[in-house]
C-alpha cells in the first residue's frame, strides 16, 4: 500500500515546505506550480544549464496541476522529490508505475500519460530523463506529433540539434491538419539555420513559417519572423530586402503598435538607409523615432536603444538628433547605474565634438569614456576610445600625445589577442612618422 506523504503541520509561505504541504495534500493550484517552477527553474539556471523556454514551461505548470487533481501518491511523492533536487528517485517512482501500466493494461493509453507527465516535469532540470521517456512514448506512439515537437526541443537543450532539426522536419511534414504546431517547428528551424549562418536555409523556413502565420492571423509571430527575415536580408547584404520586411512589420505595428516598438523599426530602417549611402531618406526617420523611443521607461535597454538611434542620426549627418539622444542616454544610463552607457554617450558625444573640430571637448569626452569602460573591465571598447582620443590630438596638432595614447591601445589590443586591430594601430602610427 502506497504511503501518503506527511506534510509539516506549519509552513512558511513560498518554502519547500509550503510546497510540499500543497501538493501532499491539497490540489495543486497554478501559483503552487509556479512557485515550484521557480525554486528548480532557478537552480537550473544557477548550475549552468541555462533557462527553460515558455513551451517548457507551459507544460511544466499544466502536468503538475493536472497532477495535482487526478495524479495518485507516487506521482505527487515524485513531484515532491523534483523540488527537492532528487531526480533519480523521482525517475524510479515514475519507472516503476510506467512498468505496472505496462504489465497491466493492453492499451498503451495509460503508458503514454505517465510518459507524457513525467517527461514534462523533467523537461526543466534533467533533459536526458525527459529525453528517454518522449523517446518511449513515441515508440508507443510514432503519430504523438506534440511528445515530437517536445522531444526536439529537449534535444536542442541537450545540444543535439541536428538531431532536433530532424525532429522538427517530422513535426512540419506531419502535421499539415496542426499549423499551429507546423508553423513553430518552422521558426525553430529558423532559428537554428541563422545560429548557423545558413541564411538562406533559415530565409526558407522563416518564408514558409510567415505566410503561416498570415493564415493564423498571428500578429505577433508575423512581427517577430518579419525581423528575423530583416536580419538574415541584411547579413546577406541584401539591404534593399531587409527595408522591405521592416516596411511591412511597420505597417503592422502603426495599426495598433506601441509607440516603442515603432521608434524601433524606424530607426532600424535609417540605419538601413545610411547603409546604402542615403543619408537623406535616413534622417526623416531617425528624426520620427527618437522620441518615440524617449517614451520607454528607464532601463539599461533603453539607454542602449537610444544610443543606437544616436549612432545612426550621427552617420547620416544629423548631430542635432545624435546630440539629442547621447544626452538622454547618459541620463538614463546615469539613473540606472550603467556606467558602460555612460560611456557610450560620452563616445558619441566626443565623435561629435570632433566632427565640429572642438578638439578639446572631445579629448575630455573620449578620455572619459576609456576610463569608465576600463572600470566596467571592456578594454577592447576602452582601446577604442583611445584611439578616438589620440585622433583628437593629432588634429589639434599634439603629434606627441597622439601617439602616447595610439600606443596604450595597441598594447591593449595585444594583451586582448586582438592582433588585427593591434596592427592597424601600428600602422596608424607608422604613418605618422
Amino acid at each position: 500500500m502506497e504511503q501518503q506523504p506527511s506534510p509539516s503541520d506549519a509552513a512558511e509561505p513560498g518554502s519547500r515546505e509550503e510546497l510540499w504541504q500543497h501538493i501532499a495534500t491539497n490540489e495543486i493550484s497554478t501559483e503552487i506550480a509556479q512557485g515550484i517552477w521557480d525554486r528548480i527553474s532557478r537552480a537550473s539556471v544557477d548550475s549552468g544549464a541555462g533557462p527553460c523556454d515558455v513551451h517548457t514551461y507551459e507544460d511544466f505548470i499544466t502536468t503538475v496541476v493536472e497532477i495535482g487533481r487526478s495524479g495518485g501518491v507516487q506521482e505527487r511523492l515524485a513531484v515532491m522529490e523534483i523540488v527537492d533536487f532528487r531526480p533519480l528517485a523521482a525517475e524510479r517512482r515514475y519507472s516503476t508505475l510506467i512498468d505496472e501500466a505496462s504489465a497491466t493494461e493492453v492499451a498503451s493509453q495509460p503508458q503514454s500519460m505517465l510518459l507524457w507527465r513525467m517527461a514534462s516535469v523533467f523537461a526543466p532540470t534533467d533533459p536526458s530523463i525527459a529525453r528517454t521517456a518522449l523517446e518511449r512514448m513515441l515508440s508507443l506512439d510514432p503519430q504523438a506529433a506534440y511528445a515530437r515537437f517536445t522531444l526536439a526541443t529537449v534535444l536542442q537543450r541537450l545540444g543535439d540539434d541536428a538531431a532536433a532539426e530532424n525532429e522538427y522536419h517530422s513535426v512540419v511534414a506531419a502535421c499539415d491538419d496542426n499549423p499551429s504546431l507546423q508553423v513553430e517547428s518552422l521558426d525553430r528551424l529558423g532559428y537554428l539555420a541563422m545560429s548557423r549562418g545558413q541564411l538562406d536555409e533559415a530565409t526558407f523556413n522563416f518564408e514558409r513559417s510567415l505566410r503561416l502565420h498570415r493564415k493564423l492571423d498571428n500578429r505577433t509571430g508575423l512581427l517577430a519572423i518579419l525581423h528575423e527575415l530583416a536580419e538574415a536580408a541584411e547579413q546577406s547584404s541584401e539591404i534593399e530586402k531587409a527595408e522591405r520586411y521592416l516596411y511591412q512589420a511597420l505597417d503592422l505595428l502603426e495599426r495598433n503598435g506601441t509607440p516603442v516598438a515603432i521608434g524601433l523599426i524606424l530607426s532600424h530602417l535609417a540605419r538601413l538607409a545610411t547603409m546604402r549611402g542615403d543619408s537623406g531618406a535616413a534622417r526623416p526617420l531617425i528624426q520620427r523615432a527618437l522620441p518615440l523611443l524617449e517614451r520607454q521607461d528607464v532601463s539599461v535597454v533603453a539607454a542602449y536603444e537610444l544610443a543606437d538611434a544616436g549612432d545612426v542620426a550621427r552617420e547620416c549627418g544629423d548631430s542635432q538628433t545624435a546630440e539629442h539622444a547621447y544626452l538622454r542616454t547618459r541620463v538614463l544610463s546615469t539613473a540606472v547605474g550603467d556606467d558602460a552607457g555612460v560611456a557610450r554617450a560620452f563616445g558619441g558625444l566626443g565623435y561629435l565634438a570632433s566632427e565640429r573640430e572642438d578638439y578639446d571637448r572631445a579629448e575630455n569626452l573620449f578620455q572619459s569614456a576609456s576610463t569608465l569602460y576600463e572600470k566596467v573591465g571592456r578594454e577592447g571598447m576602452s582601446a577604442k576610445m583611445l584611439i578616438a582620443l589620440g585622433s583628437a590630438h593629432y588634429e589639434s596638432g599634439d603629434r606627441t600625445r597622439a601617439r602616447q595614447h595610439w600606443v596604450r591601445a595597441v598594447v591593449r589590443f595585444d594583451h586582448l589577442g586582438r592582433r588585427e586591430e593591434a596592427r592597424q594601430v601600428r600602422d596608424l602610427i607608422g604613418r605618422m612618422q
